[in-house]
């Protein structure tokens, strides 16, 4: 990708224009997400925006779920559920619920009703 989010011929994403939560989020640094998370000043919905052609509203609000999916990094997705709801709605419920299914995450569906 360019530094614009653009898809280039070695298909490598390019970081160097995201903050540094999102960056954090892409690399499963949960630690560094709880820090910046916690000593933020900023709307959370603007710390998680993801620059180039991906960035859309619904992406960027799914984008820390669909991560950890990705990276199966539980801890990660249960602290982004649990305690950041207000930033879902149902179409991210759906979205997030179908790609567990997919990848057959069975404990991380429990997790995501809230089982433990």
């Amino acid at each position: 990708m360019t530094p614009n989010g653009e898809a280039d011929l070695d298909g490598l994403i390019v970081t160097e224009k995201w903050n540094p939560l999102t960056f954090a989020i892409y690399q499963g640094d949960l630690r560094t997400c709880q820090y910046i998370i916690s000593k933020s000043l900023c709307p959370l919905k603007k710390l998680m925006k993801v620059p180039g052609f991906l960035s859309t509203q619904e992406f960027n609000r799914y984008f820390p779920l669909m991560v950890a999916i990705q990276k199966d990094n539980l801890p990660m997705f249960e602290y982004f559920w649990r305690n950041l709801g207000f930033l879902w709605n149902e179409d991210t419920i759906d979205i997030v619920f179908r790609l567990m299914a997919k990848r057959y995450k069975v404990d991380w569906i429990r997790s995501f009703f809230g089982e433990n």
